[in-house]
């Protein structure tokens, strides 16, 4: 359960919720039940630490509840955190052999190998669109 003043400071819905005669108001909690687990998890992570998850499915997910709830700088987050993930794939992308041959990838591999996938996916899309732009030119 997340703390009233967190919600309310956060967001202006939860804010006219626990500060009106709602139902929220009287039992101090709110129900959040059209979510998943883990969607749910990264957005009351946010409402008490602002930091964002960087995964994309999780991410169009927080922005839906941002509008839904009306949750302060969220959006903003979220974007930096989409430039950040951006610029970190870039440089790894950049440099793929040298990345693959380190021990972090490996560990990687073992703990997120979803992760891995997207990475792999963006080094292959990279070196699709240069395919095609010197088959163009």
């Amino acid at each position: 359960m997340v703390t009233t003043n967190c919600q309310a400071s956060r967001s202006l819905v939860f804010k006219a919720m626990l500060e009106t005669e709602m139902k929220e108001n009287i039992s101090g909690t709110i129900k959040i039940s059209d979510v998943n687990y883990n969607l749910l998890h990264a957005f009351v992570n946010y409402l008490y630490t602002t930091d964002v998850c960087l995964d994309e499915k999780i991410e169009s997910g927080l922005l839906v509840l941002e509008e839904k709830y009306q949750v302060k700088h969220l959006k903003e987050h979220c974007e930096s955190a989409g430039k950040l993930l951006e610029a970190s794939l870039s440089i790894i992308i950049d440099d793929m052999h040298k990345f693959m041959n380190r021990d972090e990838y490996r560990e990687l591999i073992k703990k997120d190998p979803s992760f891995v996938v997207g990475i792999l996916e963006a080094h292959i899309q990279k070196q699709v669109n240069n395919a095609a732009k010197k088959g163009s030119s």
